[in-house]
């Protein structure tokens, strides 16, 4: 029997608020959240959201920190949260982001 497969394209979306580089990324309650990154030689702190269904960002919050180039675990959840995770010598450290 044949199956039906449902293929969804993103043909492009909206410009986020702040240029970026390099940030962390996370997909958590159907939205895709960018934290920090770099434009030129500016290190960015601002988290910014995309909901899909209203093709729209939103500024959430500042991080405590400007940061780029750091990973977010593919939207590691915890209680609820996105958490940042980083390696720092000789323990891992783990971050709330939101």
């Amino acid at each position: 029997m044949a199956q039906m497969i449902t293929i969804r394209l993103f043909m492009g979306f909206s410009d986020m608020k702040e240029k970026r580089d390099c940030p962390g990324v996370a997909v958590f309650h159907g939205k895709i959240y960018v934290f920090g990154g770099s434009y030129g030689n500016v290190i960015v702190d601002s988290v910014e959201c995309y909901s899909p269904m209203k093709d729209e960002w939103q500024h959430v919050t500042s991080l405590p920190l400007p940061r780029h180039g750091f990973r977010c675990c593919s939207g590691r959840v915890h209680q609820d949260h996105i958490v940042q995770v980083s390696i720092e010598r000789p323990k891992l450290k783990e971050e709330k982001l939101i």
